[in-house]
């Protein structure tokens, strides 16, 4: 009888240790998903004191203390400026001013659109006059450009919606003649001509 009692014992243990270990391995685990850290930050764009370029060929702007610029030597006497603008990234603005054969913007937009995949066109001024800006290629380009009296002004930069854009865009708003544009180049500041956008479809 003594025998029968310890082996009932025995199973109902057994039967208990069975039914804890496979509710245990059944048991839902609680698993620890770790947390991914979604950092979005805005392009950093660095703060700088501005500093005053005045050209010999009848221009001045403000530019961040932080860059440099390096007057490009060109022989060809139609050019009347050419600057360099860079910066520590490897980055840079164009600056160029020179004699064209153009009479005026559409003119020039209409050559311009034939050799150019133009995405985005924009009238602008720089010194009260007219221009346009540009933005086309591929790397994407920012172009603003104003024709007065037979000089063509270009600005130029790789597009990066960040802080070379934004220099591009205060230099041609702060952009101003000096007294020596109408003797050292073809024209000068004082036509103001009305800007007319040519219209483009590009496939």
């Amino acid at each position: 009888m003594k025998s029968k009692q310890i082996k009932w014992i025995a199973a109902v243990l057994i039967f208990l240790a069975t039914t804890a270990w496979a509710w245990w391995q059944l048991k839902p685990k609680n698993k620890e998903i770790p947390q991914q850290e979604i950092n979005i930050k805005q392009a950093e764009i660095p703060q700088a004191e501005t500093v005053t370029y005045e050209d010999w060929s009848g221009f001045k702007f403000d530019y961040p203390d932080i860059l440099t610029i390096k007057e490009v030597e060109l022989d060809n006497p139609e050019v009347y400026s050419s600057l360099e603008i860079s910066g520590t990234d490897g980055k840079r603005l164009m600056i160029r001013v020179s004699d064209t054969q153009m009479t005026d913007l559409v003119e020039w937009q209409k050559s311009f659109n034939r050799q150019n995949s133009v995405r985005k066109i924009d009238q602008t001024t720089l010194a009260d006059l007219p221009g346009l800006k540009l933005q086309y290629g591929a790397p994407e380009m920012m172009l603003t450009v104003v024709i007065d009296s037979g000089v063509i002004y270009e600005i130029k930069n790789q597009a990066d919606t960040g802080f070379w854009d934004r220099t591009h865009n205060d230099l041609v708003a702060g952009w101003q003649f000096t007294a020596s544009a109408a003797t050292n180049t073809a024209g000068g500041a004082g036509t103001n001509e009305a800007v007319t956008l040519v219209e483009e479809t590009v496939e």
